[in-house]
């Protein structure tokens, strides 16, 4: 029994961190914040999405609290010493401490957080400098169809509803702190959950809208460039579906 404790710690606990930066990445934007006049080309009205970016340092150190929890939690199961300060701060009992580890649950959401980051990341990288989390279309634009450009239109949208569902996974499904240590059975748990869940769903929602202010942008900077794009690359955001 012991040997699979030691196995869960050394297995998770790299896992938790490599999670919690690809989270990181994807919610922090590769570039500044672009100038007023390349934000005009979308209108004088900024699109919901762009007015909830100072929500990003919140969710961020959230996401980061939460992951340091499970890490601490998991080290005070090999290290008595430390069980018997810290432990009892983290969890509501010894039993829900013991059953925080590696699930299908959180494999299932890690591959997806992983997925989600390398494709935003690849978005990144393909669109350089014009990649900003506000809509603009910078001196010098490009109309790029490359890469995961090639597949969909707006690939950094589908990136981050990937990391989204498995971020839930991670954070409240078996195995993780939140679930085994009642966190989610408190006031503040369930409202982390309903916060964190409800953000996702939210964004996501709103990214098919922001889709076609982008579209139409771009349409009106790249005229016929952008409407061969479309016509090669029909679908916005998720293959074969939308």
């Amino acid at each position: 029994m012991s040997n699979l404790v030691i196995q869960d710690v050394l297995l998770k606990l790299p896992l938790l961190v490599i999670a919690a930066y690809a989270g990181h990445t994807t919610l922090t934007s590769p570039n500044a914040t672009p100038q007023d006049e390349e934000q005009k080309k979308y209108g004088s009205k900024q699109d919901t999405v762009t007015r909830m970016i100072w929500v990003l340092p919140a969710v961020k150190t959230t996401l980061w609290l939460s992951t340091l929890s499970e890490i601490a939690t998991l080290i005070s199961r090999r290290l008595p010493v430390v069980a018997m300060n810290l432990q009892p701060r983290l969890c509501n009992s010894e039993r829900g401490a013991a059953r925080v580890g590696i699930t299908s649950t959180f494999l299932v959401g890690f591959l997806l957080i992983v997925s989600g980051a390398a494709l935003r990341s690849w978005c990144f990288r393909e669109l350089g400098r014009q990649f900003t989390f506000h809509l603009s279309v910078r001196d010098g634009h490009k109309l790029i169809t490359s890469g995961p450009y090639a597949l969909v239109r707006h690939p950094s949208y589908l990136g981050f509803l990937v990391y989204g569902v498995g971020s839930v996974m991670c954070l409240f499904g078996g195995g993780s702190w939140a679930r085994e240590c009642g966190v989610l059975g408190t006031a503040g748990g369930q409202l982390f959950l309903l916060a964190w869940s409800g953000l996702v769903l939210l964004v996501g929602l709103m990214f098919f809208g922001r889709a076609a202010l982008e579209d139409e942008a771009l349409r009106k900077e790249f005229k016929v460039e952008w409407v061969e794009y479309a016509r090669h690359t029909p679908y916005r955001i998720i293959p074969y579906i939308y």
